[in-house]
């Protein structure tokens, strides 16, 4: 029976344009899926002010949704 020892070929494989591709795209992917949180986040305080609203705990919802 042959036997292939996988971890050796994985560390034996050079970085290629790919991986860097990849890595590059995960990075923006990660950085895009932040970006709604931290957002309303922001606007949350001009949110409360515009609405007048004075129970703060009424917008879980709204991050609920967010994260």
């Amino acid at each position: 029976m042959l036997s292939i020892d996988i971890t050796r070929i994985i560390d034996e494989q050079k970085i290629g344009w790919f991986n860097i591709r990849l890595i590059i795209v995960s990075f923006f992917l990660c950085l895009i899926d932040g970006y709604d949180f931290a957002a309303i986040s922001y606007a949350a305080p001009g949110i409360v002010k515009a609405w007048a609203i004075t129970n703060r705990a009424v917008l879980g919802p709204v991050f609920i949704i967010t994260s």
